[in-house]
């Protein structure tokens, strides 16, 4: 996030104080991950990798702005076809998505995808 986000903070905090500030706190909350060795062994019997990435956006007085969610998830088959690389570029995605995010919600509150796919979302 820090890559993604260094262009557009570093834009953000040359501007003229407004007295203004936002703090923003990323928490992975929940992660399932496939190592190298037991996806090498297994394949996709080791079976899916996911992540859930909260961010929580608050203000300089400490009032909530934004608490958005973000998922990614290397389904068991592909993660196991390519032997983990998927379960690895997960955590890069989820990160590119909340800093998207961030990016598209700075001037103006838009909202923004997930990245929760149907497998993830679907009712069971």
């Amino acid at each position: 996030m820090k890559k993604d986000l260094g262009p557009s903070l570093s834009d953000w905090n040359q501007r003229p104080s407004n007295g203004r500030t936002l703090v923003i706190e990323p928490v992975v909350e929940q992660l399932e991950f496939q190592h190298g060795a037991k996806r090498v062994l297994l394949g996709p019997l080791a079976g899916s990798s996911g992540v859930l990435l909260r961010v929580t956006v608050r203000d300089n007085k400490g009032a909530l702005v934004a608490e958005p969610e973000f998922f990614q998830r290397a389904d068991a088959w592909a993660a196991g076809f390519v032997m983990g690389v998927h379960d690895n570029i997960m955590l890069t995605r989820v990160a590119n998505l909340a800093s998207e995010y961030l990016i598209a919600n700075y001037p103006k509150a838009v909202g923004g995808p997930t990245g929760a796919d149907s497998k993830a979302v679907a009712p069971k």
